[in-house]
């Protein structure tokens, strides 16, 4: 058996290359219902510009209405493969905003699990 610890270290590396599809992603999505499911981006002031020009922060899946077409906006940071497969049971668009490298990362700890090593 493996024990595999992976540190991921974003802050204060400054802006990425993927910041701006990051930003895009967002701003593309004004007028289309949809929802950030948590802060897409760290920048306070580009998640507030959101939020005022019509895209709700929620916490939780549960702030949306029933019975509501809904695009949601995934944080740049990723969110757990459980509630992936809960926004598609409840029919909602997912719009992956998902750093790549935070992606690249995912995969390799998903791997890990399914071989059975335990990861910290």
């Amino acid at each position: 058996m493996f024990v595999i610890v992976i540190c991921t270290i974003v802050e204060g590396l400054g802006n990425c290359s993927g910041i701006n599809r990051a930003i895009k992603l967002p701003y593309r999505s004004i007028n289309s219902s949809a929802y950030m499911l948590g802060k897409v981006v760290r920048s306070a002031a580009i998640v507030n510009d959101l939020n005022a020009k019509g895209i709700p922060l929620i916490s939780s899946l549960e702030e949306i209405p029933k019975y509501k077409k809904a695009s949601i906006l995934i944080p740049t940071y990723g969110i757990s493969e459980c509630i992936i497969k809960k926004i598609d049971r409840l029919g909602y668009r997912i719009l992956d905003n998902t750093c790549p490298r935070v992606k690249f990362v995912q995969r390799i700890v998903s791997d890990a699990s399914k071989k059975g090593w335990i990861l910290y």
